[in-house]
């Protein structure tokens, strides 16, 4: 059968979702958790406490797991985490995606240069710091417009701009939003930055996919 390895935060909510899947899938599951599990003893081979903040430890923990319970795959639950599936799954010699790659996925910005770069359709954008007045700012922005982090996920802190008063007042409340501990531990000095990009009009299409 099968073995992969689900990385899940404790405080995740999609983990029967992921269990689920897996078992139509005929797949058995390892569970990497931040926190030990209460059946862990007792039910070895099915879940292993990591470290998330720790990457480097991690991996050396997976990998010597491995070596008693091979993996074929490695799937985050975490849709801010990129960075640490790819990094285990290079230790494990599983296929992974290049780090540049990574990197852009998790950086909106960064994304919308290589996808300029590439000639692929994007929306314009500008990067603009926290500490910059809104006021003078909204001044340069065309309308409507969407003020966005670029490093959170699950459309956190995205918000439609329709002139520069509700410019002023999306610039101010994102600029909270940033500040906050666990914004500001993400994110380092992304935690600084907001990305103003044109709107685009249409039908609006969310799509969440795992590699």
């Amino acid at each position: 059968m099968k073995r992969l390895l689900l990385l899940l935060p404790s405080t995740s909510y999609r983990a029967a979702d992921f269990l689920i899947a897996a078992e139509h899938l005929g797949v058995a599951v390892v569970v990497g958790s931040n926190e030990r599990q209460a059946l862990e003893s007792v039910a070895p081979g099915r879940t292993l406490t990591l470290d998330f903040t720790d990457l480097k430890g991690a991996t050396e923990k997976v990998v010597e797991f491995a070596e008693e319970y091979p993996f074929d795959a490695v799937v985050s639950g975490k849709s801010v985490d990129l960075v640490g599936p790819r990094t285990i799954k290079e230790a494990l010699s599983l296929p992974h995606n290049p780090l540049s790659a990574t990197v852009a996925a998790k950086d909106k910005h960064r994304l919308r240069e290589v996808l300029s770069a590439a000639s692929l359709p994007t929306p314009p954008s500008q990067l603009f710091s926290t500490d910059g007045p809104p006021e003078t700012l909204s001044q340069k922005i065309f309308y409507p417009c969407v003020l966005k982090p670029t490093f959170l996920s699950a459309s956190r802190g995205v918000i439609r701009a329709n002139h520069p008063d509700e410019f002023v007042a999306a610039f101010y409340w994102l600029s909270r939003i940033l500040n906050e501990p666990e914004a500001r531990r993400l994110g380092g000095e992304a935690a600084k930055q907001i990305l103003v990009e044109d709107f685009i009009p249409g039908k609006e299409v969310a799509l969440e996919g795992l590699l």
